[in-house]
């Protein structure tokens, strides 16, 4: 893997320092017309490494393009992915949602405690009018007896 970078780094130097565009013979005056110059035996010729190296770099930039596009496209979708549902976590929605449960949830223990509020009224309203109700009471929730009145308990 190291050697692959490194190799990869040579290529992306030799890109930089290559020129970009192939040079073209142009005619000056005294030459002839249509006639292309040789390279001189003095001038630096290109390797078959070097000229691989550069041909192998035509592809360099395809990869950076195709590695780019795959770094926007996930940061496109943590973008709408991610960003909403931690957006609307802390919003009004979720936070309406669960209001909404547990405002049903209140107001149905609030319809229960109604309904005992009432039913203690009534009972209180029994034991005002009726002394039967206040001995039986008396008798069921607080254990009383009356006088000569012998208790059986039966388990």
């Amino acid at each position: 893997m190291g050697h692959d970078l490194a190799q990869l780094g040579r290529k992306f130097e030799l890109c930089l320092a290559a020129p970009h565009h192939r040079p073209v013979a142009t005619a000056r005056a005294g030459d002839r017309a249509g006639a292309t110059k040789k390279p001189t035996s003095g001038a630096p010729r290109a390797s078959a490494r070097q000229s691989a190296a550069r041909d192998d770099l035509v592809s360099l930039p395809g990869a950076l393009l195709w590695l780019v596009r795959v770094v926007a496209a996930l940061g496109l979708a943590v973008a709408l992915g991610y960003l909403p549902y931690k957006l609307y976590l802390r919003s009004g929605l979720v936070q309406y949602v669960s209001l909404r449960g547990e405002l049903s949830a209140l107001s149905a223990r609030n319809d229960q405690l109604r309904e005992s509020i009432s039913e203690l009224r009534h009972q209180l309203e029994r034991m005002k009018e009726d002394p039967a109700a206040i001995e039986r009471v008396a008798r069921d929730e607080l254990g009383m007896v009356r006088s000569g009145e012998v208790v059986f308990k039966v388990e």
